[in-house]
């Protein structure tokens, strides 16, 4: 149920700015996407040189990594329709660098423990 209301906000803000969406994908697109990898990275890096463990760190990395883009989105439009813009194009991103992160973390785990001494 959350993620069909999560849905129905984010292509409600895209709908209502796609105009906006559109010329500034580009640029938004490589912002968010780079802010989003980046605390993923750093976020994990840094829980690692902490001493956490594989799933603590990934779970750290996939919170950082997946913000509240419904509350970002709610929030600016309550000041002004355009700063719905990056949110809606973050949110677009967050899921699937999100998911690819999980994937690589999950596939060098099960590489790890396959080779780990009995």
């Amino acid at each position: 149920m959350a993620l069909i209301l999560f849905l129905a906000v984010v292509v409600g803000a895209v709908l209502s700015e796609f105009e906006k969406v559109t010329e500034n994908f580009t640029e938004l697109a490589l912002a968010t996407l780079t802010l989003n990898v980046a605390a993923m990275s750093i976020s994990f890096t840094v829980s690692r040189l902490a001493r956490l463990d594989n799933r603590q760190a990934t779970a750290v990395a996939m919170e950082l990594g997946i913000h509240n883009a419904t509350l970002a989105i709610a929030i600016g439009a309550s000041v002004d329709d355009s700063l719905i813009v990056p949110a809606a194009v973050y949110s677009a991103f967050m899921f699937v660098t999100a998911g690819t992160f999980a994937r690589l973390v999950h596939r060098r785990n099960a590489a790890a423990v396959a080779t780990a001494p009995a």
